[in-house]
């Protein structure tokens, strides 16, 4: 009898991208794209496979055919402004001692790395693996999940931290795009320098003293609301309690941030005076000194609030240096002008006097910390803008760098302009918000007229002439809206025998875009700084008009977050920004989003390239990855590291002793963002991912450098976040009219499946993923 020929074994791994992804979606439904489209595919079994995770290699090979071991960088506890890489590249000096050296990007990708340990729910991944039978192979497919490391969850109140989480890390992604440049072309340029100065002014403003100030502001509004309904409500001898309260809180949590922490099998002795000397001393010094309570009761409400700011800004410094500092000095000023306004008074006792000593400390508090702020981030943005033009057109750079440069100040812009223009439009909203909630407050506490106080006080916060700003904006937003609004649509109707049109009316939004960027640009810069001078000539036209549009503008944003029918389309678009930010972000150092989902994968690959046939002892054949938008870019950005650093478990893949022992990875990627998004924003991170040639002489990206055996990318025509990669931006809207054929080249290919947008990839309106998936299994078995 003939020797019956082994079935070869190919693993299949799911990578989803943005969108509302739950665990198992995407290994479930790439099974069944290859079940319900492609002939000879039977289902086998489903089964849950516990993978042990072990953090990502940071030595690079190089160093370890030189001897020298890991290489170390100093990675602080804290989030730094600029990573020690880029610093490093900035300043001459080599970001590492190898004469091999790694690209920057993966140097600096490196240091995102350094530190991670997984522990907790990290030290173990789960995945499905559903085994389907081909007629020459068997498939196993795995799952790639990575959106619980990188989003919070749609929470209400999570969902508005991502919101503003967003926001602020945009600027810090300005920042790097700016960092690259002086890197790679522009070291030593004056104008450079200044840009990134000014640039990095203005982040601070807007990331630490805005947020800061807002958040002091309402924290002491309520120390004031909450003293005066603990007068109303409670006889004096109670207020003891509140002392003892106020003083175990505050010395509570004074211990737990910055208390001593006790060795292993030491009694923790500090616990006693916590427990009893702090209680004592609360309940006998007021006796003791004889003093009138009622006067200190907003003193000690507000000496809570204040221990609770400093706890979350030691939770917030982890991603941004600084910001207990900020708040330290903030709270200690507000502080001081609340007790000149009760000295000023005489210190009185009576609630509405206490009422109008904290109105005036937040008047006070308006005029000279929350405008000057809000002017100052206008006028360095403004600088922004006017040194970013300046160092493209004289600093010198012709050809590709020029490009580049254009395109990192174009970012460095974005991530000042639109963080800054919604972060004024919520925050004025919010407080708004909280000014009409006067009126549902229980009791008589909040008469008329400190109602009116409060709305007076509110007003003097709006710049003049909001509403009309407010109103520009909305009309560019409503324009930037229109110019994509046949891809949107395109995601649940996708228009038939459409897909030329689409692409085309796509790029066009996408270069009529920058109109909308010029107004937000105008309204946060010469409108705020107008405004400004509107209110010192004393002119108060359209007050009412303000009110109305920050109540109804910033108020709707606000709420858009509590609904989630209403807030779909701003979720999904959040999701989308935020996957982009949390995967460039040096913060927290040692728990980097990077890292963590680095990490994951690289010990799924371990899994599958150490994997043995329980009968036959026989392993993998060739690996399938299945990648879609961001799981495209993290799958490309980490093969890319794997090359150059010592992971012996996957030497497989990436450092075959022989040829015959390579396990072949074939790389699938849909709606892929690298070049439209990626290498269009971050220019010279980036660079890697963009070719100016035609199709039949580009190069980049280079599947050589992925260690891949094919890659091929395909897309729809009025994919908003990633069509080609291997075209020149011109001709965006000529290959949306692929829809009835593939170009090859080498290791690459190229199509496009016709009309829609950028979520309908997994299901059965893409018959052509399934049978190009069919296509690269097929090709693995025959290899």
């Amino acid at each position: 009898m003939g020797r019956v020929k082994q079935q070869k074994r190919i693993a299949v791994i799911a990578v989803h991208g943005v969108a509302d992804q739950q665990p198992g979606d995407s290994a479930r439904q790439a099974a069944d794209l290859l079940r319900g489209h492609c002939k000879g595919y039977t289902w086998q079994a489903q089964s849950g496979v516990r993978i042990p995770v072990e953090a990502v290699s940071t030595e690079f090979e190089a160093s370890a055919k030189r001897g020298l071991g890991a290489l170390e960088l100093d990675v602080p506890s804290t989030a730094r402004y600029m990573s020690q890489t880029l610093r490093e590249a900035i300043q001459g000096e080599p970001a590492t001692a190898l004469s091999e050296e790694p690209p920057l990007e993966l140097c600096d990708m490196r240091e995102q790395l350094l530190g991670y340990e997984p522990r907790g729910p990290d030290v173990t991944y789960e995945t499905p693996r559903i085994d389907l039978r081909r007629s020459d192979c068997q498939c196993h497919v795995f799952e790639m999940f990575w959106a619980d490391l990188s989003r919070l969850q749609t929470r209400i109140i999570g969902t508005l931290v991502a919101f503003f989480q967003f926001l602020f890390f945009l600027c810090q992604l300005g920042s790097r795009a700016i960092h690259y440049a002086r890197a790679n072309y522009a070291k030593g340029k004056s104008l450079w320098r200044l840009f990134n100065g000014a640039h990095g002014i203005a982040h601070g403003i807007l990331v630490l003293g805005i947020p800061i100030l807002n958040l002091a502001l309402l924290g002491f509004a309520i120390a004031v609301v909450a003293s005066g309904y603990y007068q109303e409500w409670n006889p004096t001898e109670k207020i003891e309690a509140l002392i003892l309260g106020g003083v175990l809180a505050v010395a509570g949590a004074l211990f737990f941030i910055f208390g001593p922490r006790s060795s292993v099998g030491a009694w923790p002795w500090e616990y006693f005076v916590l427990l009893v000397v702090v209680p004592l001393v609360a309940i006998l010094l007021p006796r003791l000194l004889a003093l009138n309570l009622e006067r200190w009761i907003p003193l000690i409400t507000w000496l809570i609030m204040i221990v609770a700011i400093v706890w979350l800004m030691t939770i917030y410094e982890r991603r941004r240096r600084g910001a207990v500092l900020c708040s330290v000095l903030i709270l200690l000023l507000i502080t001081a002008a609340f007790l000149y306004q009760l000295d000023q008074l005489g210190w009185p006792s009576e609630w509405s006097q206490l009422f109008d000593a904290g109105v005036k400390t937040l008047v006070m508090w308006i005029r000279y910390g929350h405008w000057p702020l809000w002017i100052g981030f206008a006028i360095f943005t403004l600088v922004c803008w006017l040194l970013s033009e300046a160092a493209v057109q004289f600093s010198g750079l012709d050809g590709e760098d020029k490009q580049h440069a254009r395109r990192a100040a174009v970012t460095a812009k974005i991530s000042l302009v639109i963080p800054g223009v919604l972060v004024f439009i919520v925050g004025l909203g919010l407080w708004q918000l909280i000014v009409r909630g006067l009126d549902i407050l229980p009791g008589d506490l909040i008469q008329t007229a400190q109602k009116e106080k409060a709305v007076e006080v509110f007003m003097g916060s709006v710049p003049v002439g909001t509403g009309v700003g407010l109103i520009l904006f909305v009309v560019a937003a409503l324009f930037a809206v229109w110019l994509i609004l046949p891809a949107v649509l395109a995601e649940s109707r996708p228009p038939k025998d459409a897909a030329d049109w689409l692409g085309r009316m796509l790029s066009a939004g996408f270069r009529n875009l920058k109109w909308s960027g010029w107004v937000c640009q105008l309204l946060i810069t010469i409108g705020l700084l107008a405004s400004v001078v509107l209110w010192a000539e004393g002119f108060i036209g359209w007050r009412d008009l303000d009110a109305v549009v920050v109540v109804v503008l910033g108020g709707t944003l606000f709420l858009l977050f509590m609904f989630r029918g209403a807030g779909k389309a701003i979720r999904s678009a959040l999701d989308i920004a935020l996957d982009v930010a949390n995967w460039l972000r040096h913060d927290p150092p040692d728990r980097t989003p990077c890292a963590r989902i680095c990490a994951r994968f690289a010990s799924l690959l371990r899994h599958v390239c150490n994997w043995r046939d329980p009968g036959s002892g026989a392993p993998y054949d060739a690996i399938v990855i299945l990648a879609h938008s961001q799981g495209a870019v993290i799958t490309a950005d980490l093969f890319r590291y794997l090359k150059y650093v010592v992971e012996p478990d996957l030497a497989p893949i990436f450092r075959p002793e022989k040829e015959s022992e390579r396990l072949p990875v074939y790389l699938f990627t849909m709606g892929c963002p690298l070049r439209q998004l990626y290498s269009l924003r971050f220019p010279d991170q980036y660079a890697w991912a963009r070719d100016t040639a035609d199709w039949d002489s580009a190069t980049k990206p280079n599947p050589n450098n992925l260690s891949v055996e094919l890659w091929s990318n395909f897309y729809r025509s009025g994919d908003y976040v990633g069509r080609v990669l291997w075209h020149p931006d011109a001709d965006q809207a000529i290959t949306s009219a692929w829809d009835d054929q593939e170009r090859e080249k080498g290791k690459r290919s190229e199509r496009c499946i016709g009309s829609g947008a950028h979520t309908h990839y997994w299901d059965e309106t893409a018959p052509e993923i399934a049978q190009k998936l069919d296509y690269l299994i097929g090709q693995a078995c025959n290899r």
